[in-house]
């Protein structure tokens, strides 16, 4: 059988008391003005961040070499790079169809092929046999969506190009 200490055990008294401190504590804070609230700060986008999100749509171009990603001993040379039907204008015109209003393309991806002209690094357009290594795919990309067809000056601008790397 439990014994029970009669030190520990709290009377009848004793509780009504402690509810009347307790509640007197209460009314008396109730009784306070409740303080002001801290002024509320939005974030709020940069124009840059508006006119982003005000495009709405957008194509990301990822182009690269065939490759095993999970093969990185044995990346492939740049001579497999000889596309037989480039035509950046065709990217442009996809994105447009569909209502995109920018389009970036990765300019370099897995492999690190590099798809511009560089003295830099022996891994891009520079070593392809593609046009004999004269080609530059992010120029092609980038500038042929922005000069004028037959003098039509609004060519195409309904997407803005861009470029990025991995």
């Amino acid at each position: 059988m439990m014994r029970i200490d009669p030190r520990h055990v709290v009377g009848a008294w004793e509780l009504v008391a402690m509810a009347v401190v307790v509640s007197a504590a209460c009314w008396a804070l109730a009784d306070q003005p409740a303080p002001a609230p801290a002024p509320v700060s939005l974030v709020k986008p940069t124009p840059e961040q508006v006119a982003w999100q005000d495009m709405e749509l957008g194509m990301f171009i990822h182009w690269d070499i065939p490759w095993d990603h999970r093969d990185y001993d044995h990346k492939p040379k740049p001579d497999v790079f000889n596309p037989t039907k480039l035509d950046t204008d065709q990217w442009m015109q996809a994105a447009k169809a569909f209502g995109a209003k920018y389009c970036v393309l990765t300019a370099t991806h897995g492999t690190g092929f590099m798809l511009w002209q560089s003295e830099a690094y022996p891994f891009g357009m520079k070593q392809s046999p593609y046009k004999n290594g004269t080609c530059d795919v992010v120029k092609e990309y980038v500038v042929g969506q922005l000069r004028p067809a037959g003098g039509d000056l609004d060519r195409r601008r309904a997407a803005r190009p861009g470029a990025g790397g991995l």
